[in-house]
């Protein structure tokens, strides 16, 4: 078992990797007056899906690597969150307000059927999951339409994993790990580890809780981290990543970096990037990555692509 601390992640020797942007777009396709942006980004099979909306706008985009506009999912959901892809290119997605079956918006999950349209929707009387926010797919499985997909449950201070059918349209909130965490956020699956990020504002008592912490698929705690070796400390969380190379990103707005940690949660350093991206999704040996820019008359989000080499 890795040792576990709380302050001082040590340094590594391990040089960070390296980036260059090789081309990007708008991550949106429709103007709406306000409150419109892109919350998560996937790739598959040559597939760039990007979760879009808020409060209006709300809409599934897909375009090739290149960023050609292939099409959209209408977006049965309010204030989106996260997003994952099954079988099929089916995508799984957490919001404020996922649509149920009954038609109503209350946190939860909606999931998509192979075409696009709407299969079903989970709340907290389907799943007994309070706010499932961050997901992430377990990966080397040979389950057929069946796959294990890991959902941070803020609500419930819990990190569970879901047993998804996608093609019946059925989840089943496994029994055990349950991993306790507090105000978990993002969530991404390397190989046999989970890492965890735990975001929550704004009582003083609650600095503390903001922190990554890396389990095994027991759900067995290995290792947290909040102070790095810097001297800097994370305390706002917004996205994890894992690389190709078995590094976890961690974007952190307070400090305005994407913090690159190996395997053991050693610091390596940082990438250079000019903002802090709001979604990570590495394709291909390329990262794909959702910035927000400002213009002189709005905010807008766009889909870049980076050279990734270590």
């Amino acid at each position: 078992m890795l040792k576990l601390f709380s302050r001082g992640g040590q340094a590594s020797s391990q040089l960070p990797p390296q980036i260059s942007l090789l081309r990007s777009w708008n991550s949106q396709v429709t103007e709406y007056p306000m409150n419109y942006g892109s919350a998560s980004v996937r790739v598959a099979e040559d597939q760039v899906f990007v979760l879009n909306g808020a409060d209006s706008g709300n809409e599934i985009v897909r375009f090739n690597l290149t960023g050609d506009y292939l099409g959209k999912y209408p977006g049965w959901y309010n204030w989106p969150v996260d997003m994952t892809l099954g079988p099929n290119n089916q995508v799984l997605m957490s919001a404020i307000g996922a649509m149920g079956d009954d038609h109503m918006m209350r946190f939860g999950l909606v999931l998509y059927n192979r075409t696009g349209g709407f299969f079903h929707g989970f709340q907290e009387a389907e799943t007994g999951m309070v706010r499932p926010y961050g997901l992430s797919n377990i990966e080397d499985q040979d389950q057929g339409s069946s796959s294990k997909v890991v959902v941070t449950d803020w609500g419930n201070n819990q990190t569970r994993i879901l047993q998804v059918d996608w093609e019946a349209g059925n989840m089943t909130l496994l029994a055990r790990p349950i991993i306790t965490t507090p105000y978990p956020f993002r969530v991404v699956v390397n190989k046999d580890k989970i890492l965890v990020a735990s975001m929550v504002c704004c009582q003083v008592w609650q600095e503390q809780l903001k922190k990554v912490s890396l389990f095994d698929l027991n759900g067995s705690l290995l290792k947290e981290l909040k102070y790095l070796s810097t001297g800097e400390t994370l305390s706002d969380l917004q996205e994890v990543s894992v690389d190709p190379f078995g590094n976890y990103l961690v974007v952190d707005n307070s400090l305005n970096k994407t913090v690159v940690l190996n395997e053991e949660l050693e610091y390596l350093g940082s990438l250079d990037l000019p903002t802090t991206p709001k979604s990570i999704y590495f394709y291909q040996n390329e990262m794909y990555t959702i910035e927000a820019e400002e213009t002189e008359d709005d905010l807008i989000h766009r889909i870049k692509v980076y050279e990734y080499t270590q």
